[in-house]
């Protein structure tokens, strides 16, 4: 085809621009983070970090490539790669040390695509790190997560903003079995263990079918029996697990604490030769501490299989009516000061029905609170209840939440201020102990 010079049919010629006419017109079209990048250096442009971090500030939640009805790229995926487009690393550092958690999980993002040698460490950084934010990271459903959870899925899969095919990961399959065992002994990683333990499997860390701590230890070098106990013992419970953690309590080769940690594990799983392990090693725990232990252990496991053997058609009711019919077995199942009674507890809020029986209401209120003045007793370090310390205080949390606070507006008014003002303060203050605990450990290096 035969071209047609502008000049020839009237038009006039267009001259070449000039630097400055180049970057108006790329800001235009392209953006101002591109505009900036071919004026110069960004590092010595601090505005236009300035103005990316700001617009970061201004998202509500961490959206990926393809999300809502329509599949389109979300607002904190779109901006992630203009920021990106401007290739400074220090505005990365920035979006990290920022106090808004988004900005963070944005700065985090953006590391994990383009350096991942360093992002692995300001990953693991946050991995432990409670704060919590809206994500959405494909399609039209999202849920609250913490900076924990964003970290840890960007480990797993530095396309997780994108859903790719086939995952990214940062670390090798053993390393990453490695990091995962930690993380379930973790109690400040409790909001996502059912995700950690969807990736877990005991044939990873049990060839030979029979699980041991030397195999453990191999698969995650470093760590404390005391902790892989705790690990395992928050998988979802078979005849193999049972059957070690039995093993664990009874070997008096163990230190304290990992025959402690797996006590505490196998007083709450309802099973008859559970609780006779328990009751065998008896003197033997209680001998190891000066509060009988054993005694408290074997307490917890007969109290459990009571509770379970009581609460199964309560959580077998599916419908409203169901439930009703069982209004008086619930009053008094959930008259209660059971740790392991939390999630039926937090449960039986959420139904329907017990708004309709304001009786009910005030006796699972009154138990949460009780249970809340019985939170000390699972500070131990080895305690597999010790997560329930930062359950406790995600739930409490809720009520700055639109979203997610009726369950807590309903205990809230069923206790009163006072009694709920109480209650707030004795879960902040179990919660500041452990996190003490926790961030000494950290700091030491220990596990």
């Amino acid at each position: 085809m035969k071209s047609t010079h502008a000049s020839s049919i009237g038009l006039p010629t267009l001259q070449p621009p000039n630097r400055l006419a180049s970057t108006l017109l790329v800001f235009l079209l392209a953006g101002p983070a591109f505009a900036y990048a071919l004026a110069g250096d960004a590092s010595s442009r601090p505005s236009l970090a300035d103005e990316l971090i700001s617009r970061t500030r201004k998202l509500e939640r961490v959206t990926g490539s393809a999300v809502y009805d329509g599949g389109e790229p979300g607002p904190f995926y779109l901006l992630s790669k203009e920021i990106r487009s401007v290739g400074d690393t220090k505005i990365y550092e920035r979006l990290i040390s920022d106090s808004n958690p988004i900005v963070r999980a944005m700065g985090l993002y953006c590391l994990a695509q383009t350096d991942r040698t360093a992002a692995l460490p300001a990953l693991r950084a946050k991995l432990l790190s409670r704060e919590c934010y809206d994500c959405f990271p494909g399609g039209c459903v999202g849920s609250r997560i913490t900076e924990g959870d964003f970290a840890w899925q960007l480990v797993c899969d530095t396309g997780y903003l994108e859903m790719r095919p086939k995952p990214t990961p940062l670390l090798s399959d053993s390393e990453r079995l490695a990091m995962n065992l930690w993380l379930m002994s973790a109690d400040q990683a409790c909001t996502y263990h059912h995700e950690i333990a969807g990736e877990l499997d005991t044939s990873q860390f049990a060839p030979t079918g029979k699980l041991t701590l030397t195999e453990l230890q191999r698969a995650a070098p470093g760590r404390s029996p005391a902790n892989l106990i705790k690990a395992i013992s928050r998988l979802k419970r078979s005849e193999q697990i049972d059957d070690f953690l039995q093993a664990c309590v009874s070997n008096n080769k163990l230190s304290p604490d990992a025959r402690f940690a797996a006590a505490s594990a196998i007083s709450i799983s309802a099973s008859l030769n559970a609780i006779q392990t328990i009751q065998l090693a008896r003197s033997e725990l209680n001998a190891l501490d000066p509060s009988q232990l054993g005694d408290r252990f074997v307490q917890t496991a007969e109290q459990f299989a009571l509770f379970e053997s009581a609460i199964r058609p309560i959580r077998e009711a599916k419908t409203t009516e169901a439930m009703k019919k069982l209004r008086a077995e619930a009053r008094i199942v959930f008259r209660t000061n059971e740790l392991f009674a939390f999630d039926d507890l937090i449960d039986a809020i959420l139904r329907a029905s017990i708004k309709d029986d304001p009786a009910l209401a005030q006796i699972v209120a009154d138990s949460l609170a009780q249970l809340a003045d019985r939170l000390t007793e699972a500070e131990p370090p080895w305690n597999i209840q010790r997560d329930l310390i930062y359950r406790y205080d995600d739930f409490l949390r809720r009520e700055e939440d639109p979203d997610f606070s009726r369950d807590v507006r309903l205990i809230k008014r069923v206790l009163g201020p006072t009694r709920w003002a109480k209650l707030k303060q004795t879960v902040r203050n179990a919660v500041k102990t452990a996190e003490a605990h926790d961030a000494k450990q950290n700091a030491a290096g220990a596990d």
